[in-house]
């Protein structure tokens, strides 16, 4: 109960005081007692009401009626026209502008002043500029309130340069002059799209369509104008005007063409070969000249493989390309036949002749030298007779047939001269067959004579065995001067 009792008189307690805090307060905010809002003269008050809280001294003003304070400001400030934006900081506001623009010599600055204000430059005024910065001030005042305006007034000049410093068309730079925009040049035959690439003496100049000083036309026709404008930064064009022409069609092709240790059957107008080589060829020499010395040759010379290879020759001239393609077969062995021949014919003599023998033997009459004719098996091979003159018995003719510097053979004609041999000529097949019937009927008379010599000296020697068995005693002749008159006709042979 004693604990209840105190905690009532707490609240009690608490309700009392904020009582009178809040009639505290009232007190103090009506600043003024009920008879009025005076103060005292010549003495201070705060606004608050004496001990009683409700009057004030007499000849007081009434804080209420105090006068404010106006802002001194510049607005809707203007220079050639067009509006400032400025920055405003604790005692003064700063203005800026640029002007670009070679000829202005001065500036008209316009502006308003705000209410109760004054300016020592009235309501505007023009202001000499020079190159660069140039800075004046406005001062504006109210009573004793002051706000300085600072102006900086920037002149840049614009570059007035709208000229080229290089122009080129499909990488070809055209020599430009001091005072001179028609030029003229000529591309290759072949030219379909030019490409224009130029480069403006002011980095602050621009050329009109051109994309990063650059643009590309097409050129389908044998001529065409190009008008090209370059734009100073003042606003000043100058315009190049460039007439192109096609050239006529360029020559591509190959005066010569060589291969070292291999042979090729070149011609200016056949762009496509074939060639065959060894095992242990890795690369070619190649040697290739253009028929216009203006033009320019790449030759594509890879490392050759087994098998089929391709070497790409090509003749660049005016733009123009020509290519002189040849397939190179690397044979997957050494093939020394490729140093054979096919035929070996010797006028007026019979040679046994094959391939894959290379040494002869050749009886000849008192000849001084031989017609030969010998053809190469393969068309890439040279072929080469040495020793062919002044022939003499023991003289060796030499035939080396060359496919290259590895492989090649050598055919031998050894010549022997004796004296009895006859000259063999050509017959007809007429004069042949009498000579063949000739030799026959010859042979079968002296077969008959032969035949008939034998049996008749079979008679002979019998008749003479017969006499010695009658006989023993040989009766000789009476005369010997008649001995031919007992022989019989028949002991006689003619021949």
């Amino acid at each position: 109960m004693k604990r209840l009792t105190k905690i009532i008189l707490i609240f009690i307690l608490i309700f009392a005081f904020n009582v009178k805090v809040l009639a505290e307060g009232e007190t103090t905010g009506s600043n003024t007692g009920e008879n009025g809002n005076e103060t005292a003269s010549g003495e201070t008050g705060s606004g608050s009401g004496n001990e009683s809280g409700n009057e004030t001294t007499e000849g007081g003003n009434s804080q209420s009626d105090t006068p404010t304070t106006k802002k001194v400001e510049l607005t809707d400030i203007k220079i050639n026209d067009k509006n400032i934006v400025c920055t405003e900081g604790d005692a003064k506001t700063t203005c800026e502008d640029i002007i670009k623009d070679n000829t202005t010599k001065k500036v008209k600055v316009t502006f308003k002043v705000s209410d109760g204000a004054t300016t020592d430059k009235k309501s505007g005024f023009e202001q000499e500029i020079d190159e660069g910065v140039t800075e004046f001030k406005v001062v504006v005042t109210s009573n004793e309130t002051k706000r300085t305006y600072e102006f900086k007034i920037t002149k840049k000049s614009l570059a007035v340069d709208s000229t080229l410093k290089s122009l080129r068309i499909n990488g070809t730079e055209i020599a430009l002059k001091n005072d001179e925009n028609k030029y003229k040049t000529s591309v290759s035959y072949s030219t379909k799209k030019l490409e224009v690439e130029v480069v403006p003496n002011s980095d602050k100049a621009v050329v009109v369509d051109f994309k990063n000083n650059k643009a590309s036309f097409d050129f389908y026709d044998n001529s065409k104008e190009l008008k090209i404008k370059v734009q100073a930064e003042d606003g000043e064009i100058t315009t190049y005007i460039v007439t192109v022409t096609k050239r006529s069609e360029a020559d591509t092709t190959l005066k010569s063409l060589t291969i070292k240790n291999h042979k090729i059957d070149f011609s200016s107008e056949v762009t496509d070969y074939e060639l065959k080589v060894l095992k242990n060829v890795s690369k070619l020499d190649i040697d290739a000249k253009a028929t216009d010395n203006k033009a320019n040759v790449k030759i594509t010379n890879p490392a050759l493989q087994i098998g089929e290879n391709t070497i790409k020759i090509e003749v660049t001239n005016d733009g123009d390309t020509n290519t002189y393609i040849i397939k190179v077969t690397k044979l997957d062995e050494d093939d020394k036949t490729l140093g054979n021949l096919k035929s070996l014919k010797i006028e007026n003599y019979d040679l046994d002749f094959s391939p894959n023998k290379y040494e002869y033997d050749l009886n000849i009459n008192d000849e001084n030298y031989l017609s030969i004719k010998a053809i190469a098996k393969n068309e890439d091979a040279e072929v080469e007779i040495t020793g062919n003159l002044d022939l003499v018995d023991g003289s060796i003719i030499k035939i080396k047939v060359s496919y290259d510097e590895d492989i090649y053979n050598v055919y031998k004609i050894n010549i022997i001269k004796d004296g009895t041999v006859v000259v063999k000529k050509k017959v007809s097949k007429k004069a042949a067959a009498l000579v063949i019937v000739f030799d026959v009927i010859s042979m079968i008379i002296l077969g008959i004579v032969n035949i008939k010599n034998k049996f008749k000296n079979d008679n002979n020697q019998k008749e003479e065995d017969n006499k010695e068995t009658k006989d023993t005693v040989v009766k000789r002749p009476k005369k010997e001067n008649n001995l031919l008159e007992n022989l019989d006709s028949n002991d006689i042979d003619i021949i």
